[in-house]
């Protein structure tokens, strides 16, 4: 009985310390050693109860991030308008992932940036981008933006108040576009931007434009991650196109040769056949 207590309490110490050993790295990665060191004491505090941010095995990394923020471990907010630097780190399609990211940074407001860095090494795709502001993306509202499509933040090193790293899992990805198929063919009164629908069970599809556009079509065809298939250009004056899909097509994107106020009255989008 006595050896059972020695062998439980030994196994729940064990468990313990993974679970500290874990949090503490997860921690120290996200401060750097010395805002970590210089937190030291307090972080030791408010993240007592270890089990609720992290297990043997991994760290629940955005009740970490919202915990740092409510305490004032992390400050958004910065101290005037300033250069900021994001860097995000991914291993997949690179052309996938700056679309997505780009369009959750544009839904949050933030399309004014420059890219100072596009680097591809073997499968580990990085890009860092730059913008002028007075405070930093808040990394929930960026979670909340990305999981719409499928990404996931897995990492995040603060390497200044004013430059953060990301690490963003994207094996899920895909676009938060409409389902163009048998059963939902798909009208729209008003264009604005270039459509993006996705097309995977579709093998032919009629577009047919509204009587007051002046459409001169431009449709492109995209595989699962973004690679061009073939773009269909008619420079005339369109009211319906017939369309066979390219078979490798998940994406397509309408748009218009010259201006897309060209099509501003919309368009209805019809499949034909489905594979």
């Amino acid at each position: 009985m006595i050896k059972f207590f020695v062998l439980t309490l030994f196994l729940y110490a064990a468990l313990f310390a993974d679970e500290s050993q874990i949090l503490d790295q997860s921690l120290q990665s996200i401060l750097g050693m010395k805002n970590y060191n210089a937190n030291k004491t307090f972080l030791a505090t408010i993240f007592k109860q270890k089990a609720r941010y992290s297990d043997d095995t991994r760290v629940d990394l955005l009740r970490v991030l919202q915990t740092l923020k409510e305490n004032r471990i992390i400050n958004l907010s910065l101290k005037g308008a300033q250069p900021l630097t994001l860097s995000f780190k991914t291993q997949g399609s690179s052309t996938f992932f700056i679309k997505t990211l780009s369009d959750a940074l544009r839904n949050l407001g933030y399309y004014k940036y420059t890219t100072i860095n596009a680097s591809k090494d073997g499968a580990t795709f990085i890009w860092s981008i730059q913008y002028s502001a007075d405070r930093i993306i808040d990394p929930l509202l960026l979670e909340a933006e990305l999981a719409k499509v499928g990404l996931h933040i897995v990492g995040v090193q603060i390497e200044t108040p004013s430059a953060w790293n990301y690490e963003i899992d994207m094996k899920n990805a895909h676009l938060h576009v409409e389902k163009l198929d048998a059963e939902n063919n798909i009208n729209i009164e008003q264009l604005s931007a270039e459509k993006w629908l996705e097309i995977s069970s579709v093998s032919k599809l009629a577009i047919i434009s509204d009587s007051a556009n002046s459409w001169y079509p431009y449709v492109s065809f995209y595989d699962r991650d973004l690679n061009l298939l073939k773009v269909e250009k008619v420079d005339k004056k369109t009211s319906l196109l017939n369309l066979n899909v390219p078979l490798e097509s998940v994406y397509m994107k309408i748009s218009d040769i010259y201006m897309l106020s060209n099509i501003k009255n919309g368009l209805n989008i019809e499949a034909k056949e489905s594979r």
